[in-house]
């Protein structure tokens, strides 16, 4: 590179930082959560499903976690592919085929603000352990096999991780 193109390239880069354009780390993809097992309690048909997985996330505008669940593991793919190539929030794959948040019933599932270690994770990779009580569309989970599936969420633009390993549980 010569000297001119240095130069130019300084140039171009101070107007750019001086033009408002925010810095990248809003628009940044969130990391995919990790290691996403079942914690069998031994008890089928108790009507709950305890899942763990590992996770950091210290972009700027994480916000927390989508847990997908369906009766097919080709379903919980299929839902968490239009959910993040809609151009507009997905009602539909919401309503059928994400879990609601149990304090605010709306998405995502895991907060940030929920009192589950989520803000743990901006710092240092952690472990997030998590109890499904009722299935997408608020129903109560019968002794079926479900396939769950986590992303995160990206609150500034509502970018959505890759889904991580896709699991059977069964309540």
């Amino acid at each position: 590179m010569t000297i001119k193109q240095i130069i130019i390239s300084g140039i171009l880069g101070l107007s750019l930082i001086q033009c408002g354009i925010p810095s990248n780390e809003l628009f940044d993809d969130p990391n995919t959560p990790k290691n996403l097992t079942w914690l069998d309690s031994g008890s089928t048909g108790d009507g709950k499903i305890v899942i763990s997985f590992t996770a950091y996330n210290p972009e700027a505008s994480f916000k927390g976690f989508n847990v997908y669940m369906a009766l097919t593991e080709a379903d919980v793919r299929q839902q968490h592919v239009l959910h993040v190539t809609s151009n507009v929030i997905n009602n539909k794959v919401e309503q059928n085929y994400i879990v609601q948040n149990k304090f605010t019933r709306g998405y995502p599932t895991i907060l940030d603000a929920d009192a589950v270690g989520v803000d743990a994770i901006r710092n240092n990779p952690g472990t997030i352990t998590y109890t499904i009580t009722k299935s997408p569309g608020d129903r109560t989970l019968t002794a079926l096999t479900w396939f769950v599936g986590i992303t995160a969420m990206n609150e500034a633009n509502n970018l959505e991780s890759a889904l991580s390993q896709v699991i059977a549980v069964t309540p």
